[in-house]
């Protein structure tokens, strides 16, 4: 049995793979299997996998095109490792990453780690501007536990608000043992739509506490495939096909209102998760519907039709009270007007002083390739890890 097993679901991805599956191999830790778990790719992915010629590399395939989390849950079931993680094939592992983890694992005694992402905006980013830039965000250099309870109830509340890490599986490590548990419990590690938040529901439920390390392990590829920017951006081609592959698509039926936010996404997987653990702390209204607001708002200043989002959205408000409502309403005449002055702003005023101020605000920055000696996500990824070390 190897000591980590590196998941690496992907589909159709096989450009993309190749990146991701570099950074898998270049990691300065040496016991560990890669498992590339194809989700019945119509491209050359073995061919991809098999111009490496590593014994750690393991390829499988699945028999039939699966949605995302029952892929990743074929995927899992081939890893054989005491410890798992997850790698997309749009992402990228610094070298240090499984020895870093398992070293301060090891020093906590604790069996699940958590780590920020860093951010590669690919060339096909929507803001020129930002093309082939790196994000680093600010962080604590210094590991820490969280209890499982506090930091479960807070990421019910705040949903992708939450700032401390929590274990996702594209930014955790969990031991064999603590999947297990959740699997005998929910008869799957995840559920739809949004695996890698049903994911922190089952490990949190099933481990006392965990340890954080802030510091970025991996950098978050955004490319035109990215799922996840997809659904946050421009509700485009990569966003469609997530949804349309799934057979049932009851999970949208679960909640009101139902929108095409990311939030909403999220929340419709709290639910579900939620008939394995009738004591999940509910969801804040509130911060639901002030998370979708701002997604719409967002998509809508990105010139995608929303128009029946505000529909649905205006329609379920008439149902809230008028405080609710008139809240709702201010939040969005609010955020329409400020990314309106946003832009006039950013026509005016140099990118790189906006960085400073974005800098002196939150602590996070942003590395252009240009200055830093990257063209794309695979030499980004070669030096990331001295520029992680220089926050330090």
């Amino acid at each position: 049995m190897p000591k980590v097993s590196i998941v690496m679901p992907t589909r159709n991805r096989a450009h993309l793979l190749k990146t991701a599956l570099k950074s898998a191999l270049l990691q300065t830790y040496e016991d560990l299997e890669i498992i590339v778990s194809d989700n019945y790719s119509t491209e050359d992915t073995k061919k991809v996998v098999e111009s490496f010629s590593s014994p750690k590399i393991r390829y499988v395939r699945t028999a039939k095109a699966l949605d995302m989390p029952e892929s990743w849950n074929f995927a899992l079931s081939n890893a054989r490792g005491e410890y798992i993680t997850y790698l997309t094939d749009d992402s990228y592992l610094l070298s240090d990453a499984i020895e870093k983890t398992l070293s301060i694992l090891n020093n906590f005694g604790k069996k699940v780690i958590a780590w920020h992402l860093c951010e590669y905006l690919s060339h096909e980013w929507s803001d020129k501007r930002l093309r082939n830039s790196m994000l680093i965000p600010r962080f604590n250099s210094q590991p820490y536990v969280v209890e499982s309870v506090e930091s479960l109830e807070k990421v019910v509340d705040q949903g992708i608000w939450y700032g401390i890490p929590t274990p996702k599986f594209l930014n955790s490590m969990c031991h064999r043992q603590i999947v297990e548990k959740a699997i005998s419990t929910q008869k799957k590690m995840f559920l739809p739509p949004c695996p890698d938040y049903s994911c922190v529901v089952a490990i949190l439920k099933h481990v006392e506490n965990y340890v954080v390390m802030e510091r970025p392990m991996a950098i978050g590829g955004v490319f035109k495939e990215s799922i996840g920017a997809s659904q946050t951006f421009d509700l485009g081609p990569a966003s469609k096909k997530f949804l349309e592959e799934f057979e049932d698509k009851s999970f949208i039926k679960i909640l009101e209102p139902n929108l095409p936010t990311v939030s909403m996404l999220v929340a419709q997987t709290f639910e579900i998760t939620r008939k394995c653990y009738k004591d999940l702390p509910q969801l804040n209204k509130k911060s639901l519907i002030d998370g979708s607001i701002s997604s719409l708002v967002l998509l809508e200043n990105n010139k995608v039709n929303v128009n029946e989002a505000w529909r649905i959205l205006d329609e379920y408000l008439l149902k809230e009270s008028e405080e609710f409502r008139n809240n709702a309403n201010k939040l969005r005449k609010y955020l329409r007007t400020k990314l309106k002055l946003k832009s006039k702003i950013e026509k005016f005023i140099p990118m790189l002083f906006l960085e400073h101020l974005n800098r002196w605000r939150n602590g996070s920055i942003r590395y252009w390739g240009k200055n830093s000696g990257f063209l794309n996500l695979e030499e980004c990824g070669k030096i990331a890890l001295q520029l992680v070390k220089k926050r330090m």
